[in-house]
C-alpha cells in the first residue's frame, strides 16, 4: 500500500514538473500583426533552421537555452523626399520617392532564414530604412546630374519619372533583365519604339534628330536590321513590363544585402523649387491663355463664315454681329417720349396747318 502511495506521488510530481517544463517553454508568435521568428539557441541565431510562423511553438528552458527573435513582416510604406536635386541646367527639384517593402526574401514560396538574419544584421526596420534613404538619395542625385543618362533640363526631368524608377530599381535590386547595348536604356526605349518617340532637344544633339547615332552604335554592335534587333526589342519590353509592375505594386524585387523584398517603387510628382517655379508657372499660364485665344479665334472665324454665307453680309458686319452675340460689343436702342401741354400742342397744330395751307397755295399753277 505504501508503494502505491509513493508511486502516485512520484507520478504526480513527474506530471507537475513536465507540465511546468512545457508551460515555461510554450510561446506564441502573434498573427496580428503578422510575424515570424528566428530560433535562438544559447544566444546564437539559427539560420539553418526553419522560420517559425505564427502560432504556438516550444522553446525548452526559455529563455536560457532556446529563445526567439520576432520579426514583423507587415508590408511597410516609406516615402523619401529629396530636396534641392539639381539638373545640369542648375534647376532645383523636389523629388518624392515612395517605397513599399517587406522583411525577408522568399525562396520556393518560403521565407529564407538567412534573409531574416540579414534584415536583423542591417538594424531591423529602422536600420534598413536609413540605409534605403541613403541609397535612394545618392542614386537620384547622381541620375539627375548625369549629362548622358539623366535629364538635361528641368523640363525633361518632369517627364522622366519612368526613367528615374528604372535607374533607381537597378541601383537597389540590380537589373531585372540584361540589355546588351552600350546605348542607355531610356534612349533605346524611345528610339526602338514603333513609332519611335521624338528625341528631346538635348537628346537630339547627342543622338540625332531621328536617332541616327543610335542606329550607328547598334550597327557597330551587330544590330544591323530588325531581325537582329528583335532580342533587344524583346528585352526592352520585358524591362518596361517589370518597371510598370513595380510602380503599381504588382511586382517584387529582392535586396539581398538588406534581406528585404521591394513590393513597390515609384516616383511621385516632381516639382520645381525657388524662383524658377514661379517663372515656370507663369509660362504655363501664358501658354494656356495663348492656346485658349487660338481656339477662340478659330471659332470666331468659322462663325463669321457661316453668318456671311447665310445672311449675305460683309465680313465686318458678321464680326460685329458675333461680338454683339458674345457680349463683347454693346448696342442700345433708345426710345424718347415727349409730353406737351395743351396750349403748346394747340400752337404746334396751328403752325402746322398754316404751313400746310401755304404749301398748298404755293403749289397751285396760275
Amino acid at each position: 500500500m505504501m508503494l502505491v502511495f509513493i508511486f502516485l506521488e512520484v507520478t504526480i510530481v513527474i506530471f507537475f514538473l513536465t507540465g511546468c517544463f512545457i508551460l515555461q517553454g510554450l510561446r506564441k508568435i502573434p498573427a496580428d500583426p503578422p510575424c515570424i521568428a528566428v530560433r535562438v539557441i544559447l544566444g546564437k541565431r539559427q539560420k539553418e533552421s526553419q522560420i517559425l510562423k505564427e502560432g504556438w511553438h516550444f522553446f525548452p528552458f526559455y529563455p536560457f537555452w532556446h529563445s526567439y527573435i520576432k520579426v514583423n513582416i507587415t508590408k511597410k510604406n516609406k516615402e523619401f523626399i529629396l530636396e534641392s536635386v539639381r539638373t545640369p541646367d542648375s534647376a532645383e527639384l523636389k523629388i518624392p520617392v515612395a517605397i513599399t517593402y517587406s522583411p525577408g526574401i522568399s525562396e520556393d514560396g518560403k521565407i529564407s532564414p538567412q534573409s531574416i538574419i540579414d534584415f536583423l544584421n542591417s538594424g531591423g526596420e529602422n536600420g534598413v530604412e536609413k540605409i534605403l534613404e541613403e541609397m535612394v538619395k545618392e542614386r537620384i542625385r547622381a541620375w539627375a546630374g548625369d549629362k548622358i543618362e539623366g535629364p538635361q533640363s528641368w523640363k525633361e526631368a518632369l517627364a522622366a519619372r519612368w526613367e528615374a524608377v528604372d535607374t533607381l530599381m537597378k541601383a537597389l535590386t540590380g537589373s531585372p533583365n540584361e540589355i546588351l547595348s552600350s546605348v542607355p536604356t531610356s534612349i533605346l526605349r524611345k528610339a526602338l519604339k514603333k513609332p519611335s518617340i521624338p528625341p528631346e532637344e538635348s537628346e537630339e544633339k547627342i543622338w540625332g534628330k531621328n536617332w541616327e547615332k543610335v542606329n550607328d552604335v547598334l550597327e557597330k554592335e551587330n544590330y544591323v536590321d530588325e531581325s537582329s534587333r528583335k532580342p533587344l526589342v524583346e528585352a526592352l519590353k520585358e524591362r518596361e513590363k517589370a518597371i510598370n509592375s513595380i510602380r503599381t505594386g504588382n511586382g517584387s524585387r529582392p535586396i539581398i544585402s538588406l534581406g528585404i523584398t521591394i513590393n513597390r517603387l515609384n516616383i511621385g510628382e516632381i516639382k520645381i523649387l525657388g524662383k524658377l517655379a514661379e517663372a515656370a508657372e507663369k509660362e504655363v499660364v501664358e501658354k494656356r491663355e495663348r492656346d485658349a485665344e487660338t481656339v477662340e479665334f478659330e471659332h470666331v472665324r468659322n462663325r463669321a463664315k457661316e453668318i456671311m454665307d447665310s445672311l449675305v453680309c460683309t465680313h465686318g458686319e458678321a464680326l460685329e454681329l458675333i461680338q454683339t452675340e458674345r457680349g463683347k460689343v454693346k448696342k442700345e436702342i433708345k426710345e424718347n417720349k415727349f409730353t406737351l401741354s395743351p396750349e403748346t400742342g394747340q400752337i404746334v397744330k396751328d403752325i402746322s396747318e398754316m404751313a400746310l395751307a401755304a404749301f398748298s397755295k404755293g403749289g397751285k399753277k396760275p
